[in-house]
């Protein structure tokens, strides 16, 4: 996530699922593993771990399919019942703009047809079953989790609960929390139910164009009341919105304007928008600039960038250059900067003009970004602002450069004539970096060692070869 979505529009509350799929959803911190792990395993129960990952992608109203695996992660065989009474279940979770819904699948067995099942698996084995794509299957509603758990468990059908529809036409655009509970048998009840880990499905939508004139209403309708929900169901919904790409923006276009709407939802729309190549995007990104809500303003300052729209670029600097928003200078100088590679010159030459501290700190951070030796000049230059914080970040970009020339030796050593003791740490770790000389700046230390310090390295920079 962009430091823009993270900082502004995604304080995200995390709301936990209905509590009668917490038991399956959850997590258990021991059981988490590293996210780019080859393979996630579910919490071990009698020496027993499951696994659930998808594969291929998943559309709405298509197939979604698993690969669900077993092992003994124990010291001793576990032994395993027929393969046609391993049975188990999907519990699906998911945010939507009506509210959190939580499904659970009908049974599956997927150790049927599955060549050398086995009697018992031994330690440190792994039995991988074949996909299972559950697209067609039903869906229950968790409303009715204790009737379904308790048929599930005794093997019987599921009396008197009405399925929700197909899981394929129930589970919407979006991310998608699903788990898979494996059921074994045993000789004496109550049968092994086995957790995997938590996979979250990311589920495109069908095109625009694919559905009907009510149902892409319906859908529209839909997907703009998931931004209005919360911060992480707007997050949601933008991800849904740009997979839609081109054929959403007039109905983004119409909404983000509407300034009943929550300012989250708004600031998620024109995200979005910006994240959708399209002149008439860019047209209302303009627009937007004048909103009265700062949060949608500094969207477009820093995604804006992404529409690679010259109209819209010049548009975001005027509005910088007539604004006293420091926030925005910041914000627009970051999203050119990350987006872009580079911040244009007239933009650069307003933020090292503004009053603002924290925005000539942004200027650092974007000078170091594409330093010409005409940016690290400013960059040095940046050494003798009056706010330290400049200072010590001017000081950290130089540092990442490794620029060891003469004159950012003598630039650093220079600056550190200036008050500011955090400033002083800085530009001492970083010079110490840079030579290899322990002339470490102690904040806390007496006046004697701190000056001590100081002229330790204006003894050095004198000796120093002026040239290279």
């Amino acid at each position: 996530m962009s430091p823009m979505t993270t900082n502004e529009h995604a304080r995200t509350s995390v709301r936990l699922l209905p509590a009668l799929a917490v038991a399956l959803l959850a997590v258990p911190a021991a059981a988490q593993q590293a996210p780019n792990a080859p393979a996630e395993w579910g919490p071990v129960k009698a020496g027993l771990q499951v696994s659930l990952s998808g594969q291929g992608e998943a559309a709405a109203g298509g197939e979604f399919d698993f690969q669900i695996a077993l092992r003994n992660a124990g010291t001793g065989a576990v032994a395993l019942p027929n393969a046609g009474k391993a049975a188990g279940w999907f519990v699906i979770g998911q945010q939507t703009g009506t509210g959190d819904k939580v499904y659970y699948s009908q049974r599956y067995y997927p150790a049927l047809g599955l060549a050398g099942w086995p009697a018992e698996l031994a330690p440190g084995k792994t039995i991988r079953f074949d996909k299972l794509s559950i697209g067609e299957g039903l869906a229950y509603p968790s409303a009715e989790a204790r009737k379904l758990l308790n048929a599930y468990l005794a093997g019987k059908p599921a009396a008197g609960v009405a399925p929700a529809g197909k899981i394929g036409d129930i589970v919407q655009p979006g991310e998608v929390v699903v788990r898979f509970a494996l059921m074994l048998p045993k000789e004496n009840p109550p049968p092994l139910a086995v957790r995997s880990n938590k996979y979250t499905l990311t589920v495109k939508p069908r095109p625009l164009k694919a559905l009907s004139p009510e149902g892409r209403e319906k859908f529209v309708a839909e997907l703009l009341a998931q931004f209005d929900k919360d911060e992480w169901a707007g997050k949601n919904a933008h991800g849904t919105a740009v997979a839609l790409g081109t054929d959403v923006v007039p109905y983004l276009i119409k909404a983000v304007k509407e300034q009943k709407r929550p300012a989250y939802s708004r600031m998620w729309m024109a995200t979005a928008l910006a994240d959708i190549r399209d002149e008439r995007a860019a047209k209302a990104l303009i627009e937007l600039l004048d909103d009265r809500v700062p949060g949608v303003r500094y969207v477009v300052g820093y995604h804006g960038p992404k529409q690679k729209s010259d109209k819209l670029d010049t548009a975001i600097i005027d509005k910088v250059a007539g604004s006293r928003d420091t926030k925005l200078t910041a914000y627009t100088v970051l999203g050119f900067t990350v987006f872009r590679g580079t911040a244009p010159e007239r933009l650069l030459k307003l933020s090292l003009d503004s009053p603002e501290p924290r925005v000539r700190s942004t200027v650092a951070r974007a000078l170091k970004g594409h330093a010409s030796d005409f940016n690290l000049s400013r960059l040095m230059g940046l050494l003798k602002d009056p706010d330290e914080r400049v200072r010590s970040e001017a000081a950290r970009m130089l540092g990442q450069l490794d620029r060891r020339t003469p004159q950012v030796m003598r630039a650093l050593v220079e600056a550190l004539d200036q008050p500011g003791e955090h400033a002083r740490q800085r530009i001492c770790k970083i010079l110490v970096e840079m030579t290899g000389l322990d002339y470490t700046y102690d904040p806390k230390a007496d006046k004697a060692t701190r000056e001590e310090t100081l002229g330790k390295w204006r003894d050095w920079i004198k000796k120093a070869p002026k040239r290279r």
